[in-house]
């Protein structure tokens, strides 16, 4: 063998060498991304609207298509809220939970740097920008706005239809027209007193209808010019009792999935809550007709429309996983997203861009869109009082003293003003 051809099969050996060891090495990259690939991540979304699971699970379906490497597992529990603040205390905290921005406890967590800000996450500019804003607090987002609510009064269309009955437009009316549900051996309404944040809910909602100029009427308590029991809080207690005597027996005893389903087949003719229950009214029964129309004012001019934020989602300061709950976050503000949302849940959308339909509360969308709304009240409560105003309003349910409640809503504003 010649020098020249010992060299060239040299070059050779080490040619292959070399390429043997890419090959090898890039072998050894790809196994590497795709042990990354496989890797998967689970974060926890935490959310305390039963009639909302299906909907995220239909969400969260699709989102697992896109992101297999991401795994949501949704949670639901009775009493969220208290189940909530409890795992808070105790470090627990969810990646994903639904913010309630309006509550003085969100307020408070974010006073205590429990949840990320967001205020200049990309997503957000998918959301209206006016109510973007009234999710803010000190001028800064702490959470998503997803959707919206509103409250009112569901009614089986088949009963108002069959009895000749009209919508109500004044607070008598209403009374009477229960009255009338009852001679026909019908229960009027079905309320769900169990639940302490229906219970929380409806009395809000009243109130804001009574009270007019939220930050007028608060100052007034807070500042230690007027007591509560000095001011709406009489008239709000009565009308609370006053639906409760057209309402089925043992009001305490029943919660809201108890409720939805006395409503869907026709225990009772209407049921108070939010447009949040559409969902479940129909999951409950597809083939019942039914409608909302507003809760109604002494007079018919006075009447207007809460209008909130329903749905917001915030993130945890120490989740281990940002990347992966932004993702999610992101996700959801796309509009084809946000619009499955508000098809399957019913509810108007805070995402730019996604079609509402009212079907059901057109009636609720009216006095909205005329104008006539107000915000839940509890942004205004000081956290000590709000805690115990479902508790407050059971009582007064369970015992039927206006004067009792009274008394109790002025002690605990002054033990929580005093704070």
């Amino acid at each position: 063998m010649n020098r020249m051809h010992t060299k060239t099969i040299s070059i050779l050996l080490c040619l292959l060498m070399i390429t043997t060891a890419a090959a090898f090495a890039a072998g050894n990259k790809e196994s590497g991304t795709a042990a990354k690939q496989q890797e998967v991540v689970t974060i926890e979304f935490f959310q305390g609207k039963p009639e909302a699971v299906d909907t995220f699970n239909a969400l969260i379906d699709t989102f697992e298509q896109e992101y297999p490497h991401i795994k949501v597992t949704q949670v639901n529990v009775p009493d969220s809220e208290k189940v909530l603040t409890t795992r808070i205390a105790i470090d627990d905290i969810p990646d994903i939970f639904n913010a309630y921005v309006v509550q003085p406890s969100f307020k408070f967590l974010t006073d205590e740097g429990y949840v990320m800000d967001l205020t200049d996450k990309q997503f957000l500019r998918n959301v209206n920008p006016g109510i973007l804003e009234t999710a803010k607090y000190d001028g800064k987002a702490f959470a998503f706005p997803l959707a919206l609510n509103t409250f009112g009064v569901f009614y089986n269309v088949e009963i108002f239809d069959r009895l000749g009955l009209s919508i109500p437009e004044t607070w008598d009316e209403f009374m009477g027209l229960c009255t009338t549900l009852e001679s026909h051996d019908i229960t009027p309404i079905v309320l769900t007193d169990k639940e302490t944040w229906t219970l929380r809910q409806q009395g809000g909602v009243i109130e804001g209808m009574l009270i007019g100029d939220q930050q007028a009427y608060f100052s007034q308590i807070t500042s230690g010019a007027k007591k509560p029991s000095e001011l709406m809080y009489p008239r709000i207690a009565q009308k609370m009792l006053e639906l409760r005597t057209h309402a089925q027996d043992q009001t305490l005893g029943t919660d809201y999935g108890q409720g939805i389903s006395n409503f869907a087949n026709g225990q009772a003719a209407m049921f108070i809550n939010g447009i949040w229950a559409i969902a479940s009214i129909t999951k409950a029964n597809p083939d019942l007709q039914y409608d909302m129309f507003p809760l109604p004012a002494d007079k018919k001019e006075d009447t207007t429309i809460l209008s909130g934020i329903d749905v917001a989602l915030a993130v945890s300061e120490t989740t281990e996983h940002p990347e992966e709950v932004l993702t999610f976050l992101e996700f959801l503000s796309q509009v084809e997203n946000a619009q499955l949302y508000s098809d399957l849940d019913g509810a108007p959308s805070a995402i730019t861009g996604v079609s509402v339909q009212a079907d059901h509360y057109e009636r609720l969308m009216e006095v909205i869109d005329a104008g006539k709304v107000y915000g839940w009240p509890y942004i205004h409560y000081p956290l000590a009082a709000y805690n115990e105003y479902a508790g407050m309003y059971q009582n007064l349910i369970a015992h039927g003293s206006v004067q009792t409640f009274l008394d109790e809503i002025d002690s605990v504003y002054e033990a929580a003003l005093q704070q």
